[in-house]
């Protein structure tokens, strides 16, 4: 909706773009290392904030160079912190120029209960449609803490709370999470059926129930390398109906208590955390589940995902993204979706979901910046904080593709086709990134069974 109403505004008013920074114009980079550095527009935010960011100490020189100054730059822009980050050096004093958001807000949340805007669209049911938000505290203490409180009704209800620490040091430094929901909903995904979701509705009452715990710690190797462990409690209760229509959904009956423990392994060296163009990000996930209630069970999981973005120049870049996920043991239905069901699916094939043992998938897509710089709102009235609004647009062709593996280990699974077949689309996508973390995606691809599909998406594809 932000950026809908950000172009009528482009309509309506003669608003400038502005394609440079003004500031600083003057100061030229003359030394290859930086002994101090002057912060200009903190208000909350306390300057170690920063300085973790770009690994300064006091008392130590910092080695730079004009390829660091735009690292910096969009490190800091990349913790949601500020709406303008500037990074100049002049002599050996590294200038930096903030914008700080507010930093009390509603994040709006809700969805559709059919999963993605595409399908939503074909019935236009108001009344399946869910909405509240996340009532943000972020940078609490001026150190990036964040408490999330999580409120939303309609077809589906959430109740949730969260607080998230960012790593202390630049490197060797202790982060972490911890995170509790309940959620309860009128209707359930109870299995698949000719290769589409098949919905069960308990309108009188609610068809599914889910606590959830999770808390883990990370640690900082180096910048770029951390390692992160957690525990994940589940608590999840299903109408009985619901399970006789799929007896394969828990181990046992209707209701299912889990408990996993997991290792990531993570390597970013991504530019800008939220649309970069440079870099790339490698996660290996292992996990291990006890499942059941009545009855146990053991799952264990491996996944893999890297993302890799390949500078060409200023304005063009390539981005690729492989990824493969893996599931050993007794499989039930929760454990055998794969693709379609998140943020995992090939474009083209987003009314389509995909159950088995594991998948792959791979993405490449070419971006072309159609304009980088910033929106300049004065005359609308817009409080002096989100006055300039950073703006990047841009346009990509793409191709995905992606596979099942072993979609017989469930026996639901076994009549859905598209399991059996690599799924294929190319298209085109127009990306926009407003405040460097506030995303819209507008893509139109076709399949490789002919289909053209049209969809909206808040997340990255790659």
């Amino acid at each position: 909706m932000r950026i809908f109403l950000t172009f009528v505004f482009f309509a309506l008013f003669d608003i400038p773009l502005i394609k440079g920074n003004n500031e600083f114009q003057n100061i030229k980079r003359d030394n290859d290392s930086i002994s101090a550095v002057i912060i200009k527009g903190l208000v909350r935010t306390k300057e170690r904030t920063i300085f973790r960011e770009i690994n300064f100490e006091f008392g130590k020189k910092l080695k730079s160079n004009d390829s660091l100054l735009e690292i910096w730059e969009l490190r800091i822009s990349s913790l949601s912190l500020f709406n303008e980050v500037i990074c100049k050096q002049n002599h050996d004093t590294l200038f930096i120029s903030v914008v700080e958001e507010f930093y009390y807000w509603l994040f709006p949340q809700g969805g559709f209960a059919d999963r993605n805007f595409y399908n939503w669209a074909k019935t236009k049911k108001i009344s399946r449609l869910y909405f509240g938000g996340d009532f943000a505290f972020l940078n609490l203490f001026g150190l990036n803490h964040t408490l999330t409180l999580t409120l939303v009704g309609g077809y589906n209800q959430i109740y949730g709370l969260s607080y998230e620490l960012p790593s202390s040091r630049y490197s060797n430094g202790w982060g972490g999470k911890f995170k509790t929901s309940y959620g309860q909903s009128h209707e359930i995904w109870v299995s698949t059926e000719n290769n589409r979701i098949k919905l069960y509705d308990l309108e009188s009452d609610y068809a599914q129930r889910i606590s959830n715990l999770d808390i883990s710690t990370f640690r900082k190797i180096n910048y770029q390398n951390s390692l992160e462990l957690g525990y994940f409690l589940n608590y999840y209760e299903i109408s009985k109906t619901a399970s006789f229509l799929n007896p394969t959904f828990f181990v046992f009956g209707n209701k299912q208590l889990s408990q996993s423990g997991y290792l990531n392994l993570i390597h970013d060296s991504r530019n800008q955390r939220h649309y970069p163009t440079k870099g790339n990000e490698m996660k290996l996930n292992f996990s291990i589940t006890n499942q059941g209630y009545e009855k146990f069970n053991w799952v264990k999981s491996i996944a893999f995902r890297w993302r890799n973005f390949l500078n060409i120049d200023k304005n063009h870049h390539f981005a690729t993204l492989l990824y493969l996920q893996y599931k050993f043991g007794n499989l039930t239905y929760l454990n055998a979706r794969q693709l379609g069901y998140n943020n995992d699916f090939v474009r083209g094939f987003e009314s389509y979901v995909l159950d088995g043992r594991g998948a792959y998938m791979a993405k490449i897509a070419f971006r072309k910046a159609l304009f980088l710089g910033k929106v300049d709102l004065r005359k609308i009235g817009i409080t002096e904080n989100y006055s300039k609004m950073p703006l990047s647009l841009w346009w990509s062709v793409f191709s995905d593709m992606g596979k099942i593996i072993e979609p017989y280990s469930i026996s639901l699974a076994v009549n859905n086709n598209l399991n059996y077949q690599m799924l294929r689309s190319i298209g085109m996508s127009i990306d926009v990134l407003s405040y460097y973390d506030i995303l819209t995606r507008f893509d139109l691809s076709k399949n490789n069974l002919g289909s053209w599909t049209f969809n909206i998406s808040l997340r990255h594809a790659i």
